[in-house]
């Protein structure tokens, strides 16, 4: 078996170097945005040069009316149901938003949480709980798993709005990640 040649340090790092300069090259790695002949024969690689739009003027919406709210009870100004956050990783496929519900409401969807483990709050017209329990989805993060359970609550007095939250709570310090909230009416 024939002998192999030794490498130095320095011979090594000059060959990485020639190595990627050639790499460059032939993938139009310059900094110009040219092709490496200069873009004169039209052949060879392609190479993009990222453009930026031009910043276009930008109209002031029009003042627009209130919306009106679907027909039933509207909530006062106590009641706090919307605080659904960005890049949840939980949803609420059921009961949709604005259903009458009764006890027991079925909650479903699916969720990507820490040892699949989610709670599901029901909350009347001032945010007070009045059911909720702790549901499993069926597989844990990383992976998506679907949950459903079927939530009891104890109303007092009439259909009134309400909320259903289901959200995670950090494996780190116990506070609410996740959160989704669904608003709905409550029913006796």
């Amino acid at each position: 078996m024939p002998a192999r040649p030794r490498r130095t340090l320095p011979a090594l790092l000059l060959a990485a170097a020639v190595l990627i300069l050639a790499t460059a090259a032939v993938c139009g790695g310059s900094d110009s945005g040219e092709e490496p002949d200069g873009g004169a024969s039209g052949a060879g690689t392609v190479s993009q040069t990222p453009t930026t739009p031009a910043a276009s003027p930008v109209a002031s919406p029009e003042p627009t009316q209130p919306v009106p709210t679907p027909s039933g009870p509207t909530p006062g100004s106590d009641f706090a149901c919307d605080r659904s956050g960005p890049g949840n990783r939980i949803t609420v496929s059921a009961p949709a938003s604005g259903a009458a519900v009764r006890s027991p409401v079925t909650v479903r969807g699916t969720a990507s949480v820490f040892e699949a483990t989610l709670q599901v709050v029901i909350r009347d017209r001032t945010g007070a709980q009045v059911g909720g329990q702790t549901v499993m989805a069926s597989e844990g993060a990383p992976g998506t798993g679907t949950y459903e359970a079927a939530i009891p609550f104890t109303l007092s007095g009439g259909a009134q709005p309400g909320c259903i939250e289901v959200f995670s709570r950090s494996a780190r310090d116990g506070s609410v990640e996740n959160l989704v909230s669904v608003r709905v009416t409550l029913s006796p």
